[in-house]
């Protein structure tokens, strides 16, 4: 199954068997915005640096201990009214 296409629980799941790893999960996601962008108009600004910096943390942490379930921010959603 597609990284992409996995709910959460089977993402966290797959990380811990170690399927996928921290890093592949936030590049399948920015190479899904970096495609889909110029269509949606879903971001002010991607922090693909930040992204990548903070997953490759998250993927030494998952390395030394057993991983849980956390937040890896991603993206923030922003409403217009």
């Amino acid at each position: 199954m597609d990284i992409l296409n996995k709910t959460a629980i089977q993402l966290a799941e797959a990380i811990k068997q170690k399927e996928v790893s921290v890093l592949e999960a936030v590049q399948a996601l920015l190479t899904r915005i970096e495609e889909t962008e110029d269509s949606y108009h879903c971001y002010i600004t991607i922090d693909k640096e930040g992204a990548l910096k903070k997953a490759k943390e998250e993927e030494n942490e998952v390395i030394d201990t057993e991983p849980e379930m956390k937040p890896l921010p991603v993206s923030e959603p922003i409403f217009i009214i």
